[in-house]
């Protein structure tokens, strides 16, 4: 009897309702084929950013403040800049004690988006009274094909989502007050996540704002326990802000914008509406169809026990969507198309889903009708996690790499004697830095609508020409540069460069 006892436990079913999370996640990741895309190359322009940085950190021992790429047409290092390369100088730590594979990359990634799962959890556990409950909020919110995907990405923006529900927790970890200790790891969190993404300053202060509305009175009793909760509020941003302005001196210092920082909002009402319609019509690689009419319908209900709400569920729901609108009008004409932009904004669906799942608590239900309740939450993510499978296996597909050929021609440029040090240019190219970090080599990429400036100012700098188109060589101001033909493998063609006088 004392054993069975157990099983009544609040201790037993936090974990029991743990384990079932991990559960369901380590079943997501399965579905997805984990394992097969973990050591594949980066797949995307975005990716292979990220990537080339990691890359170019390991392979020239660079200093952590003066980060670079493969392309390197304004100054010949590619110095250049970004958000905040903590994860690509981690990585390239990785490289120089493991040696340089990819799945140190991806891997890294997954690992903290991994951490920021368990936190999402444990959130949740804080925020509604049953440990299941709070498992199955968790684990619905999970099964996006748009987070799962990323977090094998080389982007830091799952990253940046796990930061930004570990710094949400500490705030939530002691229930009177959090201490001193809570807000500094509350900071640091979110100091980690505005650096590696500073969007995520939007979703964070949406948070902060609701909070300091529904408990400035009841968990800051005191007038310095205030002051140090602002501190640690404005540290973050004072961090961020000051990245922000070095990255972009670093941009202009050293004219190579591998990164864009600046704004991009429509330029019409008109494209404002037909951009919001091609988002819309991207709403699977967020979640199924029925997971949003799902949230639209309980929120209309919601609205009738509204007094019953948990008003920090409420307004960090509605703040965050808000913050979510404003940022998608600066960064519109990037926005629209490039997904990642919005993986640190999904914890609002998670905040949503836990405010209606902390109403749904609140209903008087027979033991039968919990238990069917809980069947129906359980075929509805079981359905989700179907529609993930069938959307990652989409989305990996269409965004597998055009440049094949370019993925292993590093040992055949060893074997010619090219080596990292020389300086390579390719054509025609326009991927601005692709198949420069698929071949792993630095320089120049050059496409057919090039100014003619730019093909002269390549050619000088550079020791090599990787072609995929030779019509170039015909060119008669251009064909002096094209020294010898050292070899041809699938398709490109590889001369040797020799300067000319202009």
């Amino acid at each position: 009897m004392k054993f069975l006892s157990f099983f009544q436990y609040p201790t037993f079913l936090k974990i029991f309702s743990l384990l079932l999370f991990v559960g369901w996640m380590v079943l997501f990741y399965q579905k997805i084929n984990v394992r097969e895309k973990l050591p594949q190359r980066p797949n995307t322009w975005s990716q292979i950013d990220r990537a080339s940085m990691a890359l170019t950190y390991y392979k020239d021992k660079a200093p952590f403040f003066l980060p670079r790429c493969h392309q390197a047409n304004n100054n010949p290092e590619g110095i250049t800049a970004g958000e905040f390369p903590l994860i690509p100088y981690s990585v390239s730590k990785l490289y120089g004690w493991f040696g340089f594979k990819e799945i140190y990359h991806r891997g890294f990634v997954l690992a903290l988006s991994l951490i920021g799962f368990i936190f999402c959890f444990l959130l949740a556990s804080k925020f509604l009274k049953s440990p299941l409950w709070a498992s199955f909020s968790a684990v619905l919110w999970l099964v996006s094909p748009n987070l799962i995907y990323h977090t094998i990405s080389f982007l830091p923006d799952t990253p940046a989502l796990a930061f930004i529900l570990i710094a949400v927790y500490f705030l939530f970890k002691n229930k009177n007050s959090p201490s001193s200790w809570d807000l500094i790891g509350f900071s640091l969190f979110f100091s980690l996540a505005a650096l590696i993404r500073v969007s995520s300053t939007f979703p964070l202060g949406s948070v902060v704002l609701a909070y300091m509305i529904c408990y400035r009175h009841d968990k800051f009793k005191g007038g310095r326990k205030k002051i140090f909760f602002l501190v640690a509020c404005i540290i973050p941003l004072i961090l961020a802000t000051a990245w922000v302005i070095y990255s972009r001196w670093i941009l202009h210092h050293y004219h190579i914008f591998t990164f864009l920082m600046q704004p991009m909002p429509p330029s019409s009402w008109k494209e404002l509406v037909a951009g919001l319609k091609i988002f819309v019509s991207s709403a699977d690689q967020y979640y199924i169809r029925g997971f949003f009419y799902f949230l639209i319908a309980g929120s209309v209900a919601g609205l009738f026990f509204i007094r019953r709400s948990n008003k920090f569920l409420l307004l960090a729901t509605v703040f965050t969507y808000l913050s979510f609108f404003v940022l998608f009008i600066i960064l519109f004409k990037k926005g629209i198309e490039h997904h990642y932009y919005w993986v640190p904004f999904q914890i609002v669906f998670f905040f949503h889903i836990a405010w209606l799942a902390d109403l749904a608590s609140q209903i008087k239900m027979p033991l039968w009708g919990k238990i069917l309740t809980g069947v129906i939450v359980l075929i509805f993510i079981n359905y989700n996690s179907i529609h993930l499978e069938k959307q990652i296996k989409k989305i990996w597909t269409e965004k597998q790499s055009a440049y094949a050929a370019y993925n292993d021609l590093e040992p055949y440029l060893d074997s010619l004697g090219i080596t990292y040090d020389d300086r390579v240019a390719t054509y025609s190219d326009p991927t601005f830095n692709n198949t420069l970090y698929l071949m792993n080599r630095k320089g120049w990429t050059l496409d057919k609508d090039e100014e003619i400036s730019h093909f002269h100012k390549a050619f000088q700098t550079c020791d090599y020409a990787v072609l995929n188109d030779t019509m170039i060589i015909r060119d008669t101001a251009l064909a002096n540069y094209f020294d010898q033909l050292l070899g041809v493998r699938k398709g490109l063609y590889i001369y040797s460069l020799k300067p000319i006088l202009k």
